[in-house]
């Protein structure tokens, strides 16, 4: 069934079909109906793209972003993401607001983040909802308050899923930021994030088990987090990486993957 409706939509999509077009990108990435073929996905999201399709558009910035089936941009994949975001993209606005918060891609612009994290909010993303708590609870702490009701907050968020207050959580712990600093803690925190493939807290999983900080120390457990985070484009998760090869820490040394 699934080959049937891809064999439909492809016939769609080589038409001109824009929302076609964007669904074998889909097909492709997903490998569904087809072979995964991320740099075929990356073609027809970016037909539909330059079509005016926001889904394409932030599904092309993210694989731009993240370097998945074309080479790691994070320039273009600002352009691509805001393209999406300016036509009401709830996710393309929410890895644009994180994109404007950590300067990558785009000079770090605190006011335009919290602009596009608040857009994404209202349409109920959850991540989006998360950072904005976080961002709040550190507001709090910053003005001399005890942050407990903001703590309160950003952490139902956190239970309720979103990988993005979860992230933030992880941070609160191994910070000790309003909190007592609780190494153990914050690895919960970063594991329940990076399961849903939330890149920074896959970094900080690989951290934590190289360093053996809150978790028993563990090389392979290292590289295996730090490589799915470097894969995502992570540079703190590439750098540790490149640690593990150079010195044959959890993986064979091999010099030319640094």
């Amino acid at each position: 069934m699934a080959r049937d409706n891809f064999r439909q939509t492809l016939g769609e999509a080589e038409k001109g079909d824009p929302e076609a077009q964007y669904r074998v990108g889909k097909y492709y990435a997903d490998g569904r109906g087809v072979a995964r073929d991320l740099a075929e996905a990356v073609k027809w999201y970016r037909k539909a793209a330059e079509q005016g399709n926001a889904a394409a558009q932030d599904r092309l910035g993210l694989c731009f972003y993240q370097g998945e089936g074309v080479d790691y941009d994070a320039v273009e994949g600002v352009k691509w993401l805001r393209k999406a975001a300016e036509q009401g993209n709830a996710e393309a606005q929410t890895y644009l607001g994180v994109a404007c918060l950590r300067g990558r891609g785009i000079s770090p612009d605190y006011a335009q983040a919290k602009e596009w994290l608040s857009k994404a909010a209202k349409q109920g993303d959850a991540n989006a909802q998360g950072v904005l708590l976080g961002l709040a609870y550190f507001q709090t702490l910053g003005e001399g308050a005890d942050g407990t009701e903001a703590r309160k907050e950003l952490r139902q968020c956190a239970d309720q899923g979103s990988s993005g207050a979860q992230t933030v959580m992880g941070i609160v712990y191994l910070q000790g930021l309003g909190v007592a600093k609780n190494e153990a803690e914050s690895v919960r925190w970063f594991r329940r994030a990076a399961e849903q493939e939330n890149a920074m807290a896959q970094a900080f999983v690989a951290s934590a088990y190289f360093h053996g900080q809150g978790v028993a120390k563990s090389n392979r457990k290292a590289v295996r987090w730090a490589r799915r985070a470097a894969e995502q484009g992570n540079a703190l998760a590439q750098d540790l990486l490149g640690r593990c090869y150079q010195q044959g820490q959890g993986v064979g040394r091999d010099p030319s993957r640094l």
